[in-house]
């Protein structure tokens, strides 16, 4: 479940050996938020890379699916910073919000049949789909400010005393 190491990491951070808060945010939050930011290049381009080789055909299902998995990551995040959030209404708030854009994702797409090869071909509702990805971002822009004014992404300034860390490696020393 957590990479080798991970404990470690936690511990040579300060964190006590039962603390496990630091791999539990590595792992539950902060890989979803850089896999919402992966998904979403996939869903505005198609590909990740510009190296990238996808077939024409693919282009818009892996744009749908991108779509899917960016409304999910988000999603996971919110759900995952339920603990450390103090304002759980606005959480709330935001969680259904996502759920809404996941109720309304059958919208940004929809089937047509290729005239030359009597294929269905799907075809991207473009002002539907990048409503619900500018949506789906400010919302994870809120979420981060919330994480952020919980010390979970930087730490919050009056945490840092240069006293006290001048104390403890002169007591180590």
């Amino acid at each position: 479940m957590f990479k080798k190491g991970a404990f470690e990491t936690a511990k040579d951070q300060d964190y006590d050996v039962w603390n496990l808060s630091a791999p539990y945010i590595f792992f539950k939050i902060f890989k979803f938020m850089e896999l919402f930011d992966s998904y979403e290049v996939v869903a505005r381009y198609g590909r990740e890379s510009l190296n990238d080789i996808v077939p024409i055909k693919e282009f818009a299902w892996r744009r749908k699916e991108a779509l899917d998995r960016y409304l999910v990551s988000l999603k996971f995040i919110i759900s995952n910073s339920k603990f450390i959030i103090i304002d759980k209404e606005t959480l709330d708030k935001f969680r259904d919000r996502v759920d809404a854009l996941i109720k309304n994702i059958h919208l940004t797409n929809n089937m047509q049949q290729d005239q030359l090869t009597k294929s269905n071909i799907l075809v991207i509702e473009e002002q539907k789909f990048n409503y619900i990805l500018t949506q789906a971002r400010n919302i994870y822009e809120d979420v981060s400010i919330l994480l952020n004014n919980a010390g979970l992404i930087f730490r919050k300034k009056e945490d840092f005393d240069l006293d006290a860390i001048k104390s403890h490696f002169i007591n180590i020393a």
